[in-house]
This record gives C-alpha cells, structure tokens and sequence, in this order.
C-alpha cells in the first residue's frame, strides 16, 4: 500500500474514506477485469436455492439486474474460480486483513459482494447513507477520473450528530457539487469508507466515460445482519460455499449458530475480541462538540428547505396538469 496501515486508517477515520493504492498485483487486475467483463455481460442458468426463509437474504448469481438507476449489477461469488480466488487471496493479505479487524473487529461478515457497472446513460444516485455500522471496500475495475460515473463522497459528515439515511437522496447531487468528493484512482485502486459518511454517484460527464467496480460491504459481529441465502453450488463446484476460499466462506457462512436474535432480528454473534474497535466510536459516536452541531443546525436548515421546496413544486405541477 502506498501509505501504511495507520496512516490510511487515520484518512478513513477523519473524512470517511479513502484510495489507496499497490494491493492487487498487475495479474490479479488483469484477471478480475476480464473475468467481470464477462460476467456482466452473460447471464446463466437458475440454481436452485438451498433455503426458502424470509430471515434469509436470496442471493442470485444467474443474472445480471438492470437498476433504476440505469446501472448493471450482479453478485459476483460463485460465478468464476478465479475471481473467487483472487478475492479469497485479497481479503486475506496483511493489510486488508489488519485494517478490516481494526475496524470491525473479529466475526464480521459479507453483506454484500458484487458488481455494479455504470456508463454515461446511468443517471446519479442521491445523496445517502446506509447502516452506521457498515464499512465497505470497492475495486476499482478501470481508471475512474472525475468525469465517470463514481462514487461521490461529502467528507466528515460520518461524524455529525445528523441522521442523513434518505433525507437529500431525492435531490440532484449537482446541487451539492462544489463539497463532493469523487472517488478516483487507476484500475486495481481501492476505495475504503464508512457508510454512514454520505455519499452517492454522479453522473458522467462524457459518453465515453464508464466505471465497472467490485463492491464488498461488510457488517461486524453484535449488529444486525440476514444471513444469505445461497446457491446449492456454484458454477464451478458441487457445494456453493465449500467451493470457496476459506476466507470467502467464513464471511458468506450462513449457519445460524453463528447468530443470535434480539427483538426480533438475527445478529452475527458477539466475540470476545472486540473491545476498541472503530466500528463502534463511528456507529454510536456522543463525542460531538459545538462545531459539530452548529454544522448539524445548516444540514436541518437545508433539509427543511428541500421539503418546503418539493411541497410547492407537488403544488404547481398539480395546478400546471389540472
């Protein structure tokens, strides 16, 4: 990596994300590039599912979706060995590992393991959060400059005493342009940040301008987490999860000893191993100061003038129709 662990730590905890640089080797990019392009483009045969549980997350591997957005996503584990192999062996190097443990302590899962293609037709996606206690990884599959359709990011808003969830994601993002951050880098770049930072996609400036990443999300023991609802095999092996790398099937291994259900809702069990983690201090962080609800004091300014505005816009487009 370009900058060392705690250095890219230090980046993600005080903005909410971060590129880093020399992880994957030239080969495994090659590889994942080639491989994904195909992917996406073909879909395949249904598999039958092991499980018919709505505490269960159905996770499809025999076709490629076609967003609201106007983006091409597909789960992407299963589908080629080789894909399978180079992320069993990239969740497992040093640096990964270490900054995924720090982060979310022992026992977390996949919550989401994909891809997600964008081209110049794909329209933005507003500006949001999801679960304050996720923490995602995305691999950048080509160079992503300013002008592709990326991910965007309004730094340090993670550490606001503001609940974003949806409020602005019916916005254009345009809008907030001059404070967003685009996540760029060169292929095989990775992208770290929490999802309680708010973020969402822009759109492209150019024709020509596409971005094709690997997202992984990632959930930590002692928080709420549906387990997956998985193929009986892959396309590769008779046993979907036997024919992943070990580290691959720890994180996809839906067996409910794993879990725990409090009022209602299944949690990956606790560890005893993860006192001090950062997960914790940015999921349910009291440490605010008088900057920080000053700053939430303008985002509830602007949420309220974003309401008035839509109830006035309802308004005229109902007399304007009749």
């Amino acid at each position: 990596m370009q900058n060392t662990v705690e250095n890219t730590l230090d980046k993600i905890k005080r903005t909410g994300f971060s590129v880093e640089t020399n992880i994957l080797s030239e080969n495994d990019i090659k590889i994942l590039t080639e491989e994904c392009k195909k992917i996406l483009l073909n879909d395949k045969k249904d598999i039958e599912l092991k499980f018919n549980n709505n505490n269960f997350k159905k996770y499809n591997i025999s076709e490629t979706i076609q967003t609201n957005y106007n983006t091409k996503v597909r789960h992407l584990a299963g589908i080629s060995k080789e894909v399978d192999n180079i992320l069993n062996k990239f969740l497992l190097k040093n640096e990964i590992k270490d900054i995924l443990n720090k982060v979310l302590g022992d026992g977390y899962k996949l919550y989401s393991c994909g891809l997600r293609n964008a081209t110049h037709k794909s329209s933005y996606v507003g500006l949001h959060t999801d679960a304050d206690y996720q923490f995602s990884i995305s691999i950048f599959l080509n160079d992503i400059s300013a002008t592709n359709p990326t991910t965007v990011f309004y730094k340090k808003t993670h550490l606001l005493p503001f609940k974003f969830a949806s409020k602005f994601e019916s916005i254009n993002i345009k809008f907030f342009a001059k404070n967003l951050i685009p996540a760029t880098g060169k292929k095989g770049d990775i992208l770290f940040f929490f999802n309680k930072t708010l973020h969402g996609m822009k759109q492209s400036d150019n024709d020509n301008d596409n971005s094709t990443v690997i997202l992984l999300c990632f959930h930590p023991a002692g928080y709420p987490h549906k387990p997956w609802n998985l193929p009986n095999s892959s396309y590769y092996d008779q046993s979907f999860l036997n024919g992943l790398g070990k580290e691959l099937k720890k994180l996809f291994d839906n067996n409910l000893d794993l879990y725990t259900s409090k009022d209602g809702e299944l949690m990956i069990k606790e560890t005893n191993n993860n006192s001090g983690r950062i997960i914790d201090s940015i999921s349910s962080n009291n440490n605010y100061n008088v900057t920080d609800y000053f700053k939430t004091i303008n985002w509830w300014i602007s949420y309220s003038i974003s309401i008035i505005y839509r109830i006035f816009r309802k308004i005229s487009r109902t007399i304007y129709h009749g």
